[in-house]
């Protein structure tokens, strides 16, 4: 499973999954932006919504095994073109942002999803900004 190429859709779940239990476990906040990303986004279009639990579960598995981090994110590397490089960082600072925190382990994550996605640290910086203002609160 882990030597085969993946569709760019697997690799954006993927990733989703990744940045989700970056931090030990996966929050419902995390699973429900999965949920909502992979309904609402036009990159998502043609996605068999029914494939998210399988495909969540074929990443968990993979990411259990020795070297499962960097073996998922080479095959995310490997599926995601250069044009949806910003897109698929976008989705992952999505999730990171979900419950209205990124901590340490998200950020450490982030960076290296940058770095293997191959986005300059200014455009990272940009979408990550762009992310916090989208789901800035009012204060109570």
């Amino acid at each position: 499973m882990t030597g085969q190429p993946v569709s760019v859709h697997t690799a954006l779940v993927y990733l989703m999954i990744v940045i989700a239990g970056s931090n030990g476990r996966m929050g419902t906040s995390e699973m429900q932006a999965i949920g909502r990303l992979v309904k609402e986004w036009p990159v998502f279009e043609n996605f068999n919504v029914e494939l998210l639990i399988p495909l969540s579960r074929d990443c968990g598995t993979i990411l259990n095994t020795d070297d499962g981090l960097d073996t998922v994110l080479g095959l995310v590397q490997t599926a995601i073109p250069e044009e949806l490089s910003e897109t698929a960082y976008c989705l992952a600072c999505e999730v990171a942002a979900a419950d209205g925190d990124v901590d340490a382990d998200e950020r450490q994550i982030l960076d290296t999803i940058r770095a293997r996605l191959g986005l300059e640290r200014l455009a990272a910086a940009a979408i990550e900004r762009a992310t916090a203002a989208r789901l800035k609160r009012l204060p109570s």
